[in-house]
């Protein structure tokens, strides 16, 4: 006789029910570990992003300098602030910062390059049509040239002269001018300090010379630039 084998019960209803589900105390907890993980990580974030725009606003001044040293090449060394408007330059518009950089529109193809992500006052421009002085972040020099590679041809707009802050108009930046730059948010992203240091102490920005080099500057390597600069006068034009 075959022996009879008895069916053996599936025992997978008594695992499933011997398992633990995933509870309300299981979820508290979940949540509670991403909510302290995001107090921390979340300044190390703001900080990436932040210097991510610098170093962008950087790249962006180097393309600007390139660019006008390439119009430069093509005008018997001048750059459009130094010639007329008969010859492609902006010498006319001398109080205007962005027909300035408008005058190298065609080297630089795209007016996305002249807007910087840290700076609240502008806003990108579409294209060299609608660009105007709200769609530039950086203040141009009037009297650049290759001749002194270390004069200010470009620079952030945040930049205080005699404690000023200058807005859409001509300034002359001299031997004797204090420099400094206005608070701005490349301060987080280069030293990473708390509101309540002094920012005149640590405050940062972005310069681009008369060479094509362009360096995040602290206020004392801004004045110890400004020094070395060259000639004793150089107007500055801001949006």
């Amino acid at each position: 006789m075959k022996e009879k084998v008895q069916a053996q019960p599936s025992t997978s209803r008594f695992r499933n029910s011997g398992s633990k589900g995933f509870t309300r105390v299981d979820l508290a907890v979940a949540v509670t570990v991403v909510l302290v993980g995001s107090v921390f990580l979340l300044p190390f974030l703001g900080k990436t992003c932040t210097a991510t725009l610098r170093t962008r606003c950087i790249n962006s001044l180097k393309q600007i300098g390139l660019s006008f040293r390439v119009f430069s090449m093509d005008h018997a060394g001048k750059l459009p602030m130094q010639l007329s408007t008969n010859f492609g330059g902006s010498l006319e518009f001398a109080d205007e910062a962005y027909c300035h950089f408008r005058a190298v529109s065609a080297e630089l193809s795209t007016p996305k390059v002249l807007f910087c992500g840290n700076d609240p006052n502008a806003r990108e421009a579409a294209g060299f049509r609608s660009f105007g002085s709200s769609n530039l972040s950086y203040f141009v020099s009037l009297d650049a040239t290759e001749q002194f590679p270390r004069m200010f041809l470009a620079g952030d707009r945040p930049l205080s002269l005699d404690g000023l802050s200058p807005r859409a108009t001509m300034v002359s930046q001299h031997s004797q001018s204090t420099l400094g730059w206005v608070p701005n948010p490349h301060v987080r992203s280069r030293y990473g300090v708390s509101k309540n240091i002094q920012w005149g102490s640590i405050a940062c920005g972005n310069l681009l010379f008369a060479d094509g080099s362009a360096h995040s500057l602290n206020v004392r390597e801004l004045r110890n630039a400004a020094n070395r600069s060259g000639p004793l006068t150089n107007r500055l034009v801001f949006p």
